[in-house]
């Protein structure tokens, strides 16, 4: 009795600490946009170099109405997602009309130097580059190398930038130059510039002089470090100050890599300012600063060039923050954040819910362990998931569900062998030390399994969805760990407890009628639920099906991706409508729209629609104000403008270029909301538009999806090989992928309206499948161990076992299933609605890996071991009539093989 009290107040202590640790732990994990509060940037998109000395309204893309700048817009937003997944930042690029972009993002920590560096880096120009020499000595500066060698990155065209470290632990930016060595161009100017640069001499009376190595993105005739650098009111430059992007310490300028001398003088090194170096030391508890500057001039010197490709400017205009736009994950309290219970905590919970229960429902008291080792495997994950600050979203949510599953996978295989063990007419605790035996490499299986996929999508995938390969990496590791460790306590806790044996019906869920009399020597009787269904019965059938569904899914996705898109992203990216408006005045003028009040109460109800104010039609908190300046330095000195930027979204949708019927200013007009809004705002000295909203389908595609489950497939079929058999192997990797791109299919095919998030479910299947299959595969090994036949090696044995296997682990696997069902309902129906498609596909993939798991897995495995052993059949006899007709060699008499076995000289020699 005390054991088992021990077992319970164990669990309750492990679930009681999970339970009072989570919400640490969960606060102290970043997220995504989607989970909490993050920034809306807004850019401009204008005519080329058109901005060089201002950021003026009439030089927009826009102001011309040309049709052929909905693909400039077009090619810059998809840029601009290009730079941001390498960024590996989630986030959404929307477009209105033809040069206005919005991206809506959170960045890790929610930090506003790195909010500062995506700024800079999606409007960098690229490619443009200039190096040259920078002081503000006049002549020095007149007298530095100059020469097209210097100019629009000739010293670095067709090179990549790359991070290295030196002094073991200083990230800086390396890239390669065309123009290398110590007496080349480059070399000549890092020479230059070191010998200009003095120190302070106070017994000769002579000052510091500095003279740096810069960067400049669009050099401009007339462009100095002086002016760009100056303070002074009469000589400053804004815009001038904006194109020099870069300056350093010559005597830091090359790269030297101590293992290769042949390297120094051929890579250009940047040491960027950060946080982590104050007064020329390097402060390493600041490493993260450190590398997240490097990482921002290694992109910069990386980036596209957005004039060379689109003919175009892009200037960032203003930023606004922006909150949650799905679900926050958190919420502040009166003294500190805490775990906000929104729909995604609720589909937590009441997936939690169902593991109780179905665990209670099969393993009674079990459902302890298999409830605290999830909980614990889930609250270090999430702890080992802050550290590593990766950014929390759906794709972290459906990865911790994995590995909550390949956890209970461990427990529950376990608690099924226990059970197994039981009706073989063990005790307890011999059933204890058998199931521990039978569970290990199935329960390590399932790790490797989570681990191997894990890396893969985590490594190949971008963005949210690699985030989730992270995930499960995690949580695959420690419900390994989990089930390898705590599990063998708490299941010798149990089993050895002097009544367990008494007790077994209302601890276990056995059916004690079928557990066989030792003394009346009655033999074992009952192998599992389904232990006499015959699955491959219907063998064809069942396959000619699978096949069918493949086929198609495959047809399906091929077609629509050749009509433009395998999943249909129409209604998921809707269109809206907003209105945008700029009003800017020259700095002490007089000020009419400053505040979002002023446009509601100066603006839109002046205009009326269907006889309502426009106002009307504005959604809640739809109006966004923000403020800015513009420096015109046209003219050679700088004027600075004041500017206030409004951002309005409506709830009703107006067609761009149909014209509506309008009353504005108490006179009736005809035209399309544009030409409406625009007039209106002229009127007013403002600069106005109206436009729809289209949002880019995102990131990843299918092809990336397909890339990381391909790496994954490969990496268990090896491990599979290893740990069972070719044929077996093979056949598991067949239908994990065939499932897989049946959910790709069903999402083809049906037309439902997602977005890119929907390969989630296609990975989530891939898993899901995997494991369903380690149940048959494992248990074949186990009858074929524990059986006393003699040609155990035996290809019509192992098929016997296999055919035999797939009919007792039914049961387990429709436990699992079971289980895994439940969790996936009710994250279908309580999870945010813009991500409940994911766990749709995913249920559908799971109804199909249980049949294809018990109907075809079997079937599909017998039929590649009779083609392999033919293959091998084939070639030992054409090995044999090969070396039968090789000509004896020598005076080697020619000697017959016997035909008799060789068993049969030993038995003539007993005799």
């Amino acid at each position: 009795m005390r054991r088992k009290l021990g077992y319970i107040l164990l669990n309750l202590a492990l679930i009681a600490g999970a339970g009072a640790l989570v919400g640490e732990t969960i606060t102290r994990m970043d997220t995504d946009v989607s989970y909490g509060s993050g920034k809306e940037l807004y850019f401009r998109l204008s005519e080329e170099n058109s901005t060089l000395n201002g950021i003026l309204p009439e030089n927009y893309l826009g102001s011309k109405g040309e049709t052929q700048n909905y693909e400039i817009i077009n090619g810059v937003a998809k840029e601009m997602e290009n730079r941001l997944a390498a960024w590996g930042v989630n986030s959404t690029v929307s477009k209105e009309g033809y040069d206005l972009i919005k991206v809506t993002l959170r960045v890790e920590g929610d930090s506003d130097t790195e909010y500062n560096y995506l700024q800079n880096y999606l409007s960098f120009s690229g490619g443009n580059i200039t190096v040259a020499a920078g002081t503000t000595d006049e002549e020095t500066q007149n007298n530095a190398p100059t020469g097209d060698k210097y100019l629009n990155n000739a010293m670095f065209k067709g090179q990549t930038a790359s991070i290295e470290y030196i002094n073991d632990s200083v990230p800086v930016v390396t890239i390669p130059v065309n123009y290398s060595g110590k007496d080349g161009a480059m070399g000549e100017l890092i020479n230059y510039c070191t010998e200009n640069t003095k120190e302070a001499d106070s017994s000769a009376g002579t000052e510091a002089k500095n003279c740096y190595l810069v960067l400049w993105s669009d050099f401009q005739e007339g462009d100095s470090y002086k002016l760009a650098t100056s303070s002074e009111e009469d000589t400053k430059n804004t815009n001038m100050a904006k194109r020099l992007i870069f300056g350093e310490n010559a005597s830091n300028a090359w790269f030297t890599d101590s293992t290769n001398e042949d390297n120094n003088y051929k890579k250009l090194q940047l040491v960027p300012n950060s946080d982590a170096i104050k007064d020329g030391q390097y402060d390493s508890s600041k490493s993260g600063a450190a590398y997240k500057a490097a990482f921002y001039y290694m992109n910069l010197l990386n980036a596209n060039s957005y004039k060379e490709n689109y003919h175009c400017d892009v200037n960032f205009i203003y930023s606004h923050r922006s909150q949650a736009t799905v679900d926050s994950l958190m919420e502040a309290g009166s003294w500190h954040l805490t775990p906000a219970f929104g729909p995604t905590m609720i589909s937590v919970l009441v997936g939690l819910s169902v593991l109780v229960l179905v665990s209670a429902l099969f393993y009674r008291i079990g459902v302890l362990s298999v409830l605290s080792n999830v909980l614990v495997s889930a609250v270090a994950s999430f702890a080992l998931f802050g550290y590593f600050h990766a950014a929390f979203g759906i794709g972290a949510v459906v990865g911790f569900a994995l590995g909550a599953l390949i956890t209970a996978f461990g427990s529950i295989y376990y608690f099924a062998k226990f059970k197994e063990q039981l009706y073989a007419g063990r005790s307890s605790k011999k059933a204890h030390q058998e199931a521990i035996k039978k569970s290990l490499w199935p329960t390590v299986d399932a790790g490797v399994i989570g681990i191997v996929i894990g890396l893969c999508v985590y490594g190949f995938v971008p963005s949210v969805i690699g985030v989730g390969g992270l995930a499960l990496i995690l949580g695959s590791f420690f419900g390994t760990i989990c089930n390898l460790l705590l599990l063998r306590l708490e299941g010798y806790l149990l089993s050895s407890d002097n009544d367990t044996d008494g007790h077994l019906s209302s601890l276990y869920g056995v059916d004690t009628s079928r557990i066989p009399n030792a003394l009346k020597e009655e033999k074992q009787s009952y192998f599992g639920p389904y232990a006499n269904v015959a699955f491959n019965k219907h063998k064809l059938v069942y396959g000619l099906l699978a096949g069918v569904l493949l086929l198609g899914s495959i047809v399906g996705i091929s077609v629509f991706s050749g009509l433009g898109s395998s999943y249909n992203y129409s209604n998921a990216y809707s269109d809206t409508t907003s209105i945008s408006l700029e009003y800017m005045v020259q700095d002490g003028q007089g000020e009419d729209f400053t505040k979002a009040e002023d446009v509601e109460t100066k603006f839109l109800p002046k205009i009326l629609y269907q006889n309502q104010e426009l106002l009307t039609y504005v959604k809640e908190d739809g109006i966004i104000a923000e403020s800015g300046a513009v420096y015109d330095t046209s003219s050679g000195s700088e004027e600075t403008y004041n500017v206030y930027y409004f951002h309005i979204d409506l709830d009703a949708y107006f067609e761009p270029s149909t014209e509506y019927d309008f009353v504005v200013n108490n006179v009736e007009k005809t035209g399309t909301l544009n030409t409406i809004i625009s007039e209106f705002a002229e009127e007013n000295n403002m600069t106005g538009s109206a436009n729809n909203v289209v949002v880019q389908m995102g990131t990843p595609t299918l092809g990336t999806i397909y890339l990381a489950l391909g790496v994954s497939s490969i990496a268990t079929l090896v491990y599979f090989f290893l740990r069972y058999r070719p044929s077996r192997a093979l056949a598991a990797e067949i239908i994990t992928l065939g499932s897989s791109v049946f959910v790709a299919g069903f999402f083809s095919l049906t037309r439902l309206t997602v977005t890119p998030l929907a390969n989630i479910a296609v990975i989530a299947t891939f898993v899901l499948t995997t494991l369903l299959a380690s149940f048959i595969l494992n248990k074949e090994k186990e009858i074929r161990k524990d059986s006393r036949e003699r040609e155990k090696e035996s290809a019509a044995f192992r098929d016997a076992c296999l055919i035999r296997a797939n009919s007792e682990a039914a049961g387990d696997v429709a436990t699992f299933a079971i289980l895994a069902f439940g969790l996936l309902l009710s994250y279908l129906a309580f999870a945010p609605s813009v991500y409940r498609f994911i766990f749709l596909g995913a249920s559908v993939g799971l109804i199909l890996s249980v049949f294809v798991v018990l109907t075809v897995l079997t079937p599909l495995s017998l039929l590649f071991s009779k083609w392999l052993s033919l293959a091998k059949t084939s070639i030992e006899e054409n090995r044999k009539k090969n070396a039968s007709s090789k000509p004896n060699s020598g005076n080697t008499p020619s000697t017959r093989r016997r035909k008799e076995p060789e068993e049969a000289i030993f038995i003539g020699i007993n005799d």
